[in-house]
């Protein structure tokens, strides 16, 4: 080989190193464009349904789409393309495709068809493990779907198709009550199983949830008392919020009878919270809040997050002071430099300056110790300062 040839040869080998050692190349275009492509080239397609104010799709972006990994992969078996489902083709394309939460990350045949989907981010494992189930019809979730409506009701196919609606923040509800009707009660209590109840997020009045109830005991032997109160709690979560929306009264009322029959000592604090939850908004929502955070909430984060909230949108000293009470708790509970950041500005705003510069001062302490950014909090500190 002369020098010519031999160069020309190193330099196409170095082109192609580094094309495979970069994240996904994502089309420009419009999605007309992409489906094309698509088609001449006879690749799946991979779209990043995101918003522009959406943290876990700015981490994906910095994070997993750079990765070479995930670049080779997804560069040689797709057509790739995103774009913010709130501007430009974006709301269409979102209605279209049943996006509502971000990131949503979205997988169409060489077609233009849609086969898979899954909503929340990734690492880059788990990113990938996932482009290979979208190209893989026994786990693509609208393949499956297909196969369902057609009669596919076999345990096995219905296990993890139930995942992939799961994965695809879709209602897996009715699969799941057809899954557990095909195994033994004995098998409901195995870990597999139960997580498949947990993620279902089964109704107050579905079947999975009144069998978990009817056989809490049986199901905390095996699992664990933390977790079935977890999965019970969360579907009283989920009529909560319900009730609340709906400023339903009677239902309220209809709820916290049934808490008082099947929650035991737990009925009062989440009869609390509901109460809470119902009062938000209304003249009431002190009232109610003060119960639930004093005597009730042992989370920590809850309670820095209202005494934020009540920060940020009251200036009523009554209520400022509740909120101060809030996140002392909060504090006591777990001691970290948000919930000093939030007690400094509520000292702060009630006139405390000394308090407030303290809880300020040691807030940023920690913050740089873990490598937080508290300019926010070192802002406040000058502004003290003048």
């Amino acid at each position: 080989m002369n020098f010519k040839s031999f160069f020309s040869a190193t330099l196409l080998l170095l082109t192609a190193t580094i094309l495979s050692a970069q994240g996904i190349s994502f089309e420009k275009g419009s999605w007309d464009e992409v489906v094309k492509k698509a088609k001449a080239e006879n690749k799946f397609i991979f779209v990043d349904a995101y918003a522009e104010w959406c943290g876990p799709c700015k981490k994906m972006a910095k994070e997993v789409f750079t990765e070479n990994s995930v670049g080779s992969y997804f560069n040689k078996n797709f057509v790739c393309y995103k774009f913010d489902m709130e501007k430009g083709e974006g709301p269409k394309f979102a209605k279209t495709y049943t996006v509502a939460a971000y990131p949503t990350l979205l997988f169409f045949n060489p077609a233009g068809e849609l086969i898979h989907k899954a909503v929340g981010g990734r690492d880059s494992e788990t990113f990938v493990t996932l482009g290979e189930d979208a190209m893989n019809p026994e786990k693509q979730v609208y393949t499956m779907k297909k196969k369902f409506e057609a009669g596919e009701k076999s345990q096995e196919f219905l296990s993890s198709y139930i995942n992939a609606l799961l994965n695809a923040s879709e209602d897996a509800e009715d699969v799941a009550e057809l899954y557990f009707n095909s195994i033994s009660k004995e098998d409901w209590t195995s870990m597999d199983n139960f997580m498949l109840i947990y993620r279902t997020q089964a109704s107050l009045d579905s079947k999975i949830f009144n069998h978990v109830l009817a056989n809490k005991a049986a199901f905390e032997k095996s699992i664990g008392k933390e977790y079935v109160e977890m999965f019970i709690g969360q579907v009283y979560n989920q009529e909560i919020a319900k009730v609340s929306e709906e400023k339903d009264q009677v239902a309220a009322d209809e709820l916290k009878l049934n808490m008082k029959k099947n929650l035991g000592t737990n009925a009062e604090s989440m009869i609390a919270y509901l109460d809470l939850n119902f009062n938000m908004g209304t003249d009431n929502e002190l009232k109610f809040a003060n119960v639930y955070f004093e005597k009730y909430c042992e989370d920590a984060a809850m309670l820095n997050t209202f005494a934020w909230y009540y920060f940020e949108n009251e200036t009523d000293k009554t209520k400022l002071k509740a909120a101060l009470k809030w996140i002392d708790k909060s504090i006591k509970l777990d001691k970290n430099w948000q919930s000093l950041d939030t007690r400094a500005n509520l000292h702060y705003v009630l006139g405390n300056k000394k308090a407030a510069l303290a809880d300020a001062k040691e807030a940023v302490k920690m913050a740089n110790e873990i490598g937080d950014d508290a300019s926010e909090t070192e802002a406040l500190i000058k502004k003290m300062k003048k």
